[in-house]
C-alpha cells in the first residue's frame, strides 16, 4: 500500500503564460518610510515580447511540487477544468511525484495566469481564478486528510475562502499541523477574521506588506542596533502576529531576507548569492521548504536555511517549479556558503 502523503498542500492550480518583454518599464515612487512600484508598458503602443512560456502554476501545485522536490511525500488538493490546462496541471503533478488522488474537476475552466516580466526579473500577474473560485468544503475528503501530518494551506479565492474556519476546527480537532500563507482574500479579513485559522497554526508565513496590511501597522526602516542597515523593523508586526499564532510568525523581504519569532527566540535569515531571472513561486520554494525543513530535521535553524537556499534556486529559471532544488542541491548550496546562518535578534 502506498505511504500517505506527508503534507497535503491546499489551494489554488493555474495555466501559466510567462511574457518577457525588455519594453517593460519600472516606476518607482519612495520616500524614508515607503516604498512602491508600477510595471509599466506604451499605452497604445505594440510592445514586443523577447520570451514566451508555457508552465503550471497556482499555490498549491507550487508547494507541493517544491515538497515532494525536497523529499517530503505530497499531495495537491486543489480544482480544476476537464479541459487541456486540468490535463496539463495533473500530467506535470505526476511527473514531480505529487499525489493527485485528491485534485477536483469540475466541467467549467481551470484557473489562467498571465505573468509579465521586466529585465529585472519582477513581475505582474493577470490572474483568472477558474475552478479555484468554487472550490468549497464539499471538494475536501475530510475523512482521508486525517491521515496527513500536515496542511499546506495557500491563497484561495471565491467559494474557497469559506473553507478557512473548516480547516481550522480540522487541524485542532484531528491534531494535524497547520501552515498557512494567506492571500489578498484571505488578508482583508483581518486579524479578527481570520483569528480562527491563526490560532491554529504551527506556521504562519507572510511577506512585509502583507504583515503590515494584516496588521494594521506602519512599516519603518529599521535603525536598530546590530541589525542589517536594509532592513525594515517588523519587530512590532512579528509580536502582534505571535499574540494569536501558537507557533511561528515567519516575515519575507525578498532580497532583503527573513526575520522568524515565535515567542521565545527571533531569528533573522539572509539570501543566498543567486542571478535572479524571476521572482515569482519565491515565496512559495521558501514557505514549502520550511515545512519540509521542519518535518526533515524539526529545527528552525535548518528549516530557514533549507528555504533560503530553495528560494535562491527557483528565482534562477522561469516558472515556479523549474528552478526549484532537491535536498541534496539545497544542501550543497548552504555548504557554499556556510557563513549565511540564522542570526538571533532581540525584539524590543
Amino acid at each position: 500500500m502506498t505511504e500517505f502523503p506527508q503534507v497535503i498542500s491546499i489551494g489554488g492550480a493555474t495555466q501559466d503564460v510567462f511574457v518577457r518583454s525588455d519594453g517593460a518599464q519600472v516606476m518607482r515612487l519612495s520616500d524614508a518610510n515607503r516604498e512602491k512600484a508600477w510595471l509599466c508598458f506604451d499605452y497604445g503602443a505594440k510592445v514586443n515580447v523577447e520570451q514566451i512560456r508555457f508552465n503550471v502554476g497556482g499555490g498549491a501545485t507550487n508547494t507541493a511540487v517544491s515538497l515532494a522536490r525536497l523529499g517530503v511525500s505530497s499531495a495537491c488538493l486543489a480544482k480544476i477544468g476537464r479541459d487541456s490546462a486540468g490535463v496539463q496541471i495533473e500530467a506535470e503533478l505526476h511527473s514531480f511525484g505529487v499525489d493527485t488522488q485528491f485534485l477536483c474537476r469540475c466541467d467549467g475552466n481551470t484557473g489562467y495566469s498571465v505573468v509579465l516580466t521586466s529585465y529585472e526579473g519582477e513581475r505582474s500577474v493577470l490572474t483568472y481564478r477558474g475552478a479555484n473560485s468554487t472550490f468549497c468544503a464539499e471538494d475536501i475528503p475530510w475523512e482521508q486528510l486525517t491521515q496527513a501530518q500536515w496542511l499546506y494551506i495557500s491563497s484561495l479565492s471565491g467559494e474557497s475562502d469559506e473553507i478557512l474556519d473548516d480547516l481550522a476546527v480540522f487541524a485542532e480537532t484531528h491534531g494535524v499541523s497547520l501552515a498557512i500563507n494567506p492571500g489578498q482574500t484571505q488578508i482583508r479579513h483581518g486579524l479578527l477574521g481570520l483569528r480562527p485559522i491563526l490560532s491554529t497554526a504551527e506556521v504562519l508565513l507572510l511577506n512585509k506588506e502583507e504583515a503590515a496590511e494584516l496588521t494594521g501597522l506602519p512599516l519603518v526602516r529599521c535603525q536598530k542596533p546590530g541589525r542589517p542597515a536594509d532592513t525594515w523593523d517588523l519587530d512590532a508586526h512579528l509580536k502582534a502576529l505571535k499574540a494569536i499564532v501558537p507557533g511561528w510568525v515567519v516575515i519575507t523581504d525578498g532580497k532583503r531576507g527573513v526575520q522568524a519569532y515565535d515567542g521565545v527566540q527571533a531569528l533573522f535569515m539572509g539570501t543566498y548569492p543567486t542571478q535572479v531571472v524571476d521572482v515569482l513561486g519565491a515565496g512559495d520554494a521558501f514557505g514549502s521548504a520550511l515545512v519540509a525543513g521542519l518535518i526533515l530535521k524539526g529545527n528552525m535553524t535548518y528549516a530557514l536555511k533549507l528555504a533560503a537556499a530553495n528560494g535562491a534556486g527557483v528565482v534562477t529559471e522561469a516558472g515556479a517549479h523549474f528552478g526549484l532544488q532537491t535536498r541534496a542541491s539545497a544542501e550543497a548550496l548552504m555548504q557554499r556558503f556556510v557563513e549565511i546562518v540564522p542570526q538571533p535578534f532581540v525584539l524590543e
